[in-house]
């Protein structure tokens, strides 16, 4: 009777013609660590009923009866769906004839469609798509948008910045990498008075890295980051600037690391600064603290609900940049515009880095100075709100 269930399978599995083929088993697979779902529906005359956890059986069949085998395969690999169905009329066959041998182990394979499929007679003409992780593409985009509260001599700002991060992404072996990224940012002033700022500034910039892994424990990243910063009335070569950087990190266990190195900013009033602190990630990934002058980061999970997505964080930062530009009456300059900024907010962390933020900032020692000198002031400390997105 075995065999004879297997024959069933196959005659009601044979309209099928598959992409493809990819073999997944109720058991997870030590390639990727998929779960396949088999789903069976049975709608019969006589009442049995099948599923993947295994058959309900009413009562024996003692004639030929026709049935209906609604069957569902899902591939949490590929994402997708098949739905078929068809009829089938057997002699002296009883509940337990239907379900085939194998679904009564733990090993049970099943050949899943990874592209389209011509399904039984009277069912779905195509694959169905569904939404899983694996059909989510990689954020390769950056953008946040954040409004510094002021006017007149307060100097309010609108800043827009927006980033590439994979213009170029190439990782050898797991023990090498280069990356080329690109990106802009984009201010609009509001005031001051006392003082003759253009309305707005321009960053654009291409920032080239590559890393090295060196055993287990220690890797070494450098990074340059041409770029160009003006008002672009003031086109002279000043407006281009060389910031880089070089970062060691070292694995002290499966929690911490020490990281250590140094950065040149290339502005006006701050030129070297030492890159140094530590991060901590627990086992439990219930935290996430990023303690590395001169942008720190502590972020917690605020709850396990929706796979723990949602966070929380406090960090800070360093603000502003040095820009030509070109003063009343044709005058050429440069202007380093500078804060210093302290964030609390939310973040959703999703699949593949994608992530979204909502930040709350209190901006202090802020400066607006020139090279020529003429003009200097000190803005007062003020609020800003900031929301950002990796897409």
């Amino acid at each position: 009777m075995r065999i004879l269930s297997c024959i069933v399978v196959m005659i009601f599995l044979s309209p099928m013609t598959w992409g493809e083929e990819n073999f997944v088993t109720r058991r997870r697979s030590p390639d990727n660590g998929n779960w396949v779902r088999p789903i069976f529906e049975q709608r019969s005359s006589f009442g049995a009923r099948l599923s993947s956890r295994g058959m309900t059986q009413r009562a024996p069949l003692r004639t030929a009866k026709p049935f209906e085998l609604r069957v569902r395969l899902v591939n949490d690999d590929s994402g997708f769906a098949y739905i078929g169905q068809g009829t089938h009329t057997e002699p002296e066959m009883n509940g337990e004839d239907l379900l085939p041998p194998a679904l009564d182990s733990d090993e049970f394979t099943i050949k899943a469609p990874t592209g389209s499929a011509v399904p039984l007679d009277g069912a779905a003409t195509e694959a169905e798509q569904t939404s899983t992780p694996s059909d989510i593409k990689p954020a390769d985009n950056r953008s946040s948008f954040g409004w510094i509260a002021g006017t007149g001599n307060q100097l309010g700002m609108l800043e827009w910045m927006g980033r590439d991060l994979s213009v170029v992404d190439y990782a050898a072996a797991d023990r090498g990498s280069f990356r080329i990224n690109g990106g802009h940012e984009i201010r609009w002033l509001t005031g001051p008075d006392s003082t003759d700022l253009p309305p707005y500034l321009f960053s654009l910039f291409v920032e080239v890295g590559a890393g090295i892994k060196v055993g287990n424990d220690w890797s070494f990243d450098v990074m340059v980051c041409p770029s160009w910063n003006t008002d672009f009335a003031n086109k002279s070569y000043q407006l281009f600037r060389l910031p880089w950087q070089a970062v060691n990190t070292f694995r002290l266990d499966d929690e911490w690391q020490l990281v250590a190195g140094l950065t040149d900013l290339d502005r006006e009033d701050i030129q070297l600064l030492p890159v140094a602190g530590v991060i901590y990630r627990p086992a439990d990934g219930s935290a996430d603290y990023n303690l590395v002058f001169p942008r720190p980061k502590a972020a917690w999970r605020l709850s396990q609900a929706d796979q723990g997505r949602h966070w929380g964080f406090v960090s800070a930062e360093l603000g502003g940049n040095s820009f030509t530009i070109q003063r009343t009456g044709a005058v050429q300059d440069i202007v380093t515009l500078r804060d210093y900024r302290i964030f609390i907010g939310f973040e959703n962390r999703g699949d593949k880095r994608h992530t979204s933020r909502l930040e709350f900032g209190w901006i202090f020692g802020r400066a607006v100075e020139y090279v020529s000198g003429i003009g200097n002031y000190n803005p007062g400390q003020t609020a800003m709100i900031r929301i950002a997105s990796d897409y």
